[in-house]
């Protein structure tokens, strides 16, 4: 490594842009940023006493574990709303005290997430839907064989199924698979 290279690592580093990091020891942090070490700890004791509550088989140790697992239950769930109302509280007074522009867009990115999704709540009917698009994509000098279709008859297609048809067509379904919304699985019909 080269000695500018040296130098701009370490001036990084004393100024918190660039911290070293081994792929093993990666610093995961999946939650809101108020969401710190302490509340990872908690929340695996209190999944630890949950896992210990689920393998209790023993009548009289049941409640007592049970109880020892909504306690810790309670108390992180309690740390959980301290810490999020003092960050909130936090944002909020950093917002009545911005200096810069900067400062201002990062306190209220908070408030306005980034991936927020907006529901339109506006109904569009089927034929105005229709409308829209076919304006949207008429081609002009193709000639439309759409239209011609509805008088076109096929003996073949348009003949009713008999049994030995559907009986096939049952055959040829796959098994083992999830049933449909009527609830009626392939094994049944076969």
């Amino acid at each position: 490594m080269s000695v500018f290279n040296t130098m701009l690592i370490k001036a990084a580093e004393s100024c918190n842009i660039f911290k070293n990091r081994v792929l093993g020891n990666r610093i995961q942090n999946y939650g809101p940023a108020w969401f710190d070490n302490n509340c990872v700890q908690m929340k695996k004791q209190t999944r630890r006493h949950l896992r210990v509550f689920r393998k209790t088989t023993h009548p009289n140790e049941i409640t007592e574990v049970k109880n020892k697992y909504l306690g810790y239950r309670t108390i992180y769930r309690n740390y959980l709303k301290a810490k999020r109302t003092l960050y909130t509280s936090k944002l909020s007074n950093d917002m009545t005290n911005v200096r810069n522009s900067r400062d201002f867009y990062k306190a209220i990115s908070y408030f306005n997430p980034k991936k927020a999704y907006s529901q339109s709540s506006e109904y569009v009917n089927p034929s105005q839907f229709k409308t829209y698009f076919s304006n949207s994509f008429k081609c002009k000098g193709i000639k439309n064989e759409f239209n011609t279709l509805e008088d076109k008859e096929d003996l073949f297609l348009d003949r009713e199924f008999d049994f030995v048809e559907l009986n096939v067509a049952i055959k040829k379904l796959a098994t083992c698979k999830a049933p449909g919304p009527d609830s009626i699985i392939n094994e049944m019909l076969g």
